[in-house]
């Protein structure tokens, strides 16, 4: 690379959805006057697509393959991309613009400047860790997968905990797979997909009945809302008794993967997201930034919205390494949401009304999974205008 092609030096904690498509977006917008190099770090060695897919892995741990990528193209557009597996991040100096990591197997640390650094480390789901664990191979992930979906297969009872769209992609799943077992689900609200139109919650109680219809006596799906469960007791708050052999999943608790940055001087809210600013530039520095699940921005945490911030923040840095002035102030939007119901189900939600349901909305959940992980499969992947 000639001297005098300016080097400028991208750091992106998470290797995810936010992580990969700002990444995308970056590499495409800038042209070959500016030589980036972009150091993309994550725990695990691999990319998985955590979704509707990751769900029916754990009865059919082969759909798995559909999920993953083992590695990434390191050059794109003369552009350079180091990936970094299996580290943790342990410190940011934003005074010398350095993080340090630890390296997972050695316990070794190293530094990494940046001039411009981009957090972007997805949630985690801490009552229900198989579906987005941090650590092992592609290998281990694998079997770990198909360990869990002989337990399912053994499973007498089911109960789900919850009445986000997690719990109703996860109750579709099951019913597809296992249409014998008997599943109890609980939800403390009193509707499913609460934040959804009352239609929302409708169409899934009918699901319930179309799914309950062809089972028989001691198969139904039993769904109790307005209520809690209490584990060390197997009742609920209304006395509801529940199975005692049944395997749990808890659908709930997802949390932004913040903890520790509050050492770093990045400022969290109470609910543990980094606060920042509509340009994703964390509060009190000036070239830090935070992208989908762990800011702030009040909207769904979603694929789709991830999407959207990784379009604007690649091309406010795409602007500024150019030195264009426009910055481009990101404005949250309705967003439709595809819920599916397995794979011949599902609805597509708006805010204030469903757009649409039934067999093409459990379809359509797998298609954008795919165009997510084509994105980063295809060895010009980084330079796709599919996303953009």
């Amino acid at each position: 690379m000639p001297d005098t092609v300016p080097s400028i030096r991208v750091v992106v904690v998470g290797g995810g959805v936010s992580g990969i498509l700002f990444t995308s977006g970056l590499f495409r917008r800038l042209g070959k006057n500016f030589h980036l190099h972009v150091t993309i770090i994550d725990k695990k060695p691999y990319f998985e697509y955590i979704g509707t897919g990751t769900l029916r892995a754990m009865f059919n741990p082969s759909h798995h393959d559909n999920m993953v990528n083992p590695g990434f193209t390191k050059t794109a557009n003369g552009h350079e991309l180091e990936v970094l597996h299996g580290k943790v991040l342990t410190n940011i100096d934003k005074t010398s613009n350095t993080i340090t990591l630890r390296d997972n197997a050695s316990s070794a640390e190293m530094m990494v400047e940046y001039d411009y650094l981009y957090i972007a480390t997805g949630c985690s789901y801490s009552k229900f860790p198989i579906l987005k664990p941090d650590f092992g191979s592609i290998e281990e992930r694998r079997s770990q997968l198909e360990e869990f979906s002989q337990q399912i297969k053994a499973a007498p009872h089911v109960i789900i905990i919850g009445g986000g769209s997690f719990a109703c992609e996860l109750l579709g799943e099951l019913n597809d797979y296992y249409p014998n077992i008997p599943i109890t689900l609980v939800n403390t609200r009193p509707n499913m997909l609460d934040r959804a139109p009352q239609g929302a919650h409708d169409y899934v109680m009918r699901f319930v009945d179309k799914a309950n219809a062809k089972r028989k006596e001691d198969e139904k799906i039993k769904v109790i809302l307005n209520d809690m469960v209490h584990l060390k007791t197997n009742t609920t708050n209304k006395g509801v008794e529940l199975p005692t052999n049944a395997l749990i999943f808890s659908c709930y608790g997802a949390a932004p993967n913040t903890s520790g940055f509050g050492d770093f001087n990045i400022p969290l809210t109470a609910e543990g997201h980094i606060k920042v600013d509509l340009y994703f530039k964390v509060e009190g520095t000036n070239n830090i930034y935070a992208l989908g699940d762990v800011n702030n921005i009040a909207e769904e945490k979603m694929a789709a919205t991830a999407r959207l911030q990784a379009k604007v923040a690649s091309t406010n840095l795409a602007n500024l390494i150019q030195g264009k002035p426009k910055q481009i102030e990101y404005e949250p939007k309705e967003m439709v949401q595809v819920v599916s119901l397995g794979k011949k189900d599902g609805m597509m939600i708006k805010t204030s009304s469903i757009a649409g349901t039934g067999r093409m909305f459990g379809w359509m959940k797998g298609k954008v999974e795919n165009l997510v992980l084509n994105t980063v499969r295809n060895p010009e992947s980084l330079l796709s205008k599919q996303f953009y």
